[in-house]
């Protein structure tokens, strides 16, 4: 099930917060404790936090996040770090919606299939494979890792087989816009308007290109 070690993977994780997590901080603590915590893992190439903002349809996640790695053959190793699984209970207990939690279940293991413009403020995604615009990065997501973490290491926790409700996102295409506003116009207009959403960025490591808006 292993691939080809490249620069080019990501994993894509969906999800949705308790309600009235917004209220009691939660991009605080993203921008405080979650984002420095994850980009201080060896393996770990950038990790970034973004908030859906807008669809013309319902999108079955609030947020979401891109963890880019270094080498998709140590994914094991930082999917299952010992700190990490702790990390995540305190998740579950403070943000999260209890488990199990099927809107939470899964994240997407992705490789890019073209690179598009750079990382900005706002971001279009949009489900399937876009030719609307060259400055577009595709992906294509290659299994399903599994995200109830007490499980451990098996050969349940990857699969190459995808849920109806992953199905829509196995390819999209993401493009970035210097404000979270241009992201919700475009988004709502032309580019892809009836199977994208608008997101805004939250938190992002030091470097990363738009962390100040």
């Amino acid at each position: 099930m292993n691939a080809p070690a490249t620069k080019d993977w990501m994993i894509f994780i969906p999800y949705r917060i308790r309600d009235g997590a917004d209220a009691d901080g939660y991009d605080d603590w993203l921008r405080k404790i979650d984002n420095p915590f994850f980009n201080a893992i060896p393996g770990i190439k950038c990790y970034t936090n973004w908030k859906v903002l807008g669809s013309r349809h319902p999108v079955p996640f609030t947020h979401f996040d891109f963890l880019e790695i270094d080498d998709v053959e140590q994914l094991e190793k930082v999917w299952f770090k010992p700190d990490l699984n702790d990390f995540r209970t305190e998740w579950v207990r403070l943000w999260g919606r209890g488990v199990p939690d099927p809107d939470n279940a899964h994240g997407f293991l992705c490789r890019s299939a073209s690179h598009g413009g750079p990382a900005q403020a706002g971001l279009v995604l949009s489900q399937g494979r876009s030719a609307a615009s060259s400055d577009a990065a595709q992906w294509a997501t290659q299994e399903l890792l599994h995200k109830h973490y007490a499980v451990g290491p098996s050969e349940s926790w990857r699969t190459k087989e995808m849920t109806p409700a992953a199905a829509p996102f196995a390819q999209f295409a993401v493009r970035y816009m210097p404000r979270s506003l241009d992201a919700v116009d475009l988004g709502a207009a032309t580019w892809g308007a009836d199977n994208a959403f608008s997101a805004t960025l939250i938190a992002a490591p030091d470097g990363f290109v738009g962390n100040g808006r």
